[in-house]
């Protein structure tokens, strides 16, 4: 058996459910500071398997699901400041680049930025309309074209 912060261990009894929970926990944080379920694994000394099967129990998955989703929204939040700034460069660059390659790059990446936008606040309003439908009504494919893509014909 070695020191559980720096070697390798198994839990074939040789800890106790103490030692089993400190592993799950540092487990855990290995995946939310980014490491594979094997990288995590290996790091705190256990088989991937156990690893595998520990990520399948929601005491662990929670916190790791939960954590990487706040680094991904404080990323978005960070990408939707940065487009103030990117937009107003874009918008300068139209109105003021003696460069007519420049002014038509810049003017594209605006309308190409604006319609994809545009195409996910409407995807995301569509999906918002579908999760408060009632969950024990069965959707047909055509109507769950129509809620996502707004066309084919409704049974």
């Amino acid at each position: 058996m070695f020191d559980l912060a720096c070697q390798p261990m198994t839990l074939r009894g040789e800890h106790n459910g103490g030692d089993r929970a400190l592993l799950r926990d540092r487990f855990a944080n290995e995946l939310i500071a980014g490491s594979s379920i094997e990288g995590a694994s290996r790091a705190v000394g256990i088989d991937r398997r156990t690893g595998h099967r520990w990520l399948s129990d929601p005491a662990v998955a929670g916190p790791v699901r939960s954590a990487r989703d706040d680094v991904r929204r404080q990323t978005v939040s960070q990408l939707v400041s940065a487009c103030t700034a990117a937009v107003t460069t874009l918008l300068d660059v139209m109105a003021t680049s003696k460069s007519d390659v420049a002014r038509v790059q810049a003017a594209k990446c605006v309308l190409e930025s604006s319609l994809a936008h545009a195409e996910a606040v409407e995807l995301a309003e569509r999906v918002a309309k579908l999760e408060e439908s009632d969950t024990s009504a069965t959707v047909s494919a055509a109507q769950l074209r129509l809620i996502v893509f707004g066309d084919g014909d409704v049974e």
